[in-house]
């Protein structure tokens, strides 16, 4: 076993009972442990962090419920998130990473609560459908790993007191932001921005053929930037709008 596997052994365990743990070449770790690294295996583990900064890694599978508690804590799943794990934050900047298999999956109440920061890894296509309690007020959605073959569809309309940012990949993404102010940049790719729940919300469209709607939501306070390619804003029902300069650009 190298020191890599003995390092990542000794802190699944409970260091709290153990403050001098040793690791063979290592030598004794100082007192106190500030982070604890959680690892799950196949079957339903229950693991409740610390008030630090604790990484859970449950890419294994099993029905898990993991609790961050306090700290910046990151969440793995890999390719194994289900309605049957229970993810709870806690306060603080919390992550969930998912990566390793495609995604069809829309989340049930109580599923994911309390994460502010979404990772999706590269060579895999995403579907994901939140439910309105997956964040408290502010959610970042990294979709910057994809290639120009895969893609991202997060559809957030039921986000209705979260304000969302999504980057985008290099495919071409399908985002439907919420009932907040919204920040959605497509990035690459000919991609689908549908911003019909209302906020003031910002559109960056970047690379692509790009497409924003905004049905009968689009006001003075929105703002669009098309970026590269041949962009189109779709808007649905009466208007009489005095735009300002800069509401809607296309470099």
């Amino acid at each position: 076993m190298d020191w890599q596997m003995q390092l990542r052994t000794v802190l699944s365990q409970d260091l709290s009972l153990a403050p001098h743990a040793m690791v063979p070449g290592l030598g004794a770790f100082p007192s106190p442990i500030t982070s604890q690294l959680y690892v799950g295996d196949s079957g339903n583990n229950n693991f409740i962090g610390t008030a630090n900064d604790d990484t859970f890694l449950m890419t294994d599978g099993g029905n898990d419920t993991v609790t961050g508690n306090g700290g910046n804590d990151s969440f793995s799943f890999g390719a194994t998130l289900d309605n049957n794990d229970r993810v709870y934050g806690g306060t603080g900047d919390d992550e969930l990473s998912l990566f390793n298999a495609d995604y069809d999956l829309t989340l049930n109440s109580g599923t994911v609560t309390s994460i502010e920061n979404v990772v999706f890894g590269a060579g895999h296509n995403y579907y994901i459908d939140p439910s309105d309690d997956f964040a408290d007020t502010f959610l970042f959605i990294d979709a910057t790993q994809l290639g120009a073959a895969n893609y991202v569809y997060w559809d957030g309309n039921q986000e209705t007191d979260v304000q969302m940012q999504f980057d985008g990949g290099a495919g071409n993404d399908i985002v439907t932001g919420g009932y907040k102010d919204d920040t959605i940049s497509g990035w690459n790719g000919n991609d689908l921005i549908a911003l019909w729940r209302g906020g003031n919300d910002s559109a960056y469209g970047g690379n692509g053929d790009d497409t924003i709607r905004f049905y009968d939501k689009f006001t003075p306070d929105d703002y669009v930037d098309g970026g590269a390619g041949y962009d189109t804003v779709m808007l649905q029902g009466g208007y009489n709008l005095d735009l300002r300069s800069g509401d809607v650009l296309d470099r």
